[in-house]
């Protein structure tokens, strides 16, 4: 009866024709067997490979927020080829939500490493962009006399923001 053992990655032994091992750290590495017949005879032989980093992936303009009908641009960065969530591929996508959506691209450097445990996301939150409608209203009356106090209340409808003209 023959029998396998296996050296390297931090000197575990298995006495199996094949086992897995996940790396969590890129380097080099080393794997050796060793194997021997029924008959006791030993042969031994290694191999040198390399473990590549997964790319680091990041997204710009990152968290943006959008008025609806309009259009942002996203651009990945950090690895050579990139898939979106909308199945698009390239660097940059434009993005018309219609809801407020969460967009992430997964990327696969150089080596054919991808970051597909990790992916960037870029949350797009869509504004309503109904038109404002300007609207005053005075108190007490429309019609005051000199000496006497008159309250001016912006009664504008989707207004984010008042300008006051005199």
């Amino acid at each position: 009866m023959s029998k396998n053992k296996w050296q390297g990655l931090c000197e575990t032994k298995h006495t199996v024709n094949s086992f897995s091992h996940t790396f969590v750290n890129s380097g080099d590495y080393k794997i050796g067997i060793i194997v021997q017949n029924a008959c006791g005879v030993e042969k031994a032989t290694s191999i040198y490979f390399k473990v590549h980093d997964i790319p680091v992936v990041n997204i710009t303009p990152g968290d943006t927020t959008i008025c609806s009908g309009a259009s942002v641009n996203l651009t990945a960065s950090g690895a050579k080829n990139y898939t979106w969530s909308t199945a698009k591929t390239g660097e940059m996508i434009t993005v018309n939500p219609t809801a407020t959506t969460t967009y992430t691209v997964v990327g696969t450097n150089s080596k054919g490493c991808s970051n597909t445990t990790s992916t960037a996301s870029a949350l797009v939150t869509v504004q309503n962009n109904t038109p404002p409608v300007a609207s005053i209203e005075i108190s007490p009356t429309p019609n005051f006399c000199v000496g006497q106090t008159v309250t001016f209340t912006n009664t504008s409808v989707n207004s984010a923001a008042v300008t006051v003209f005199q």
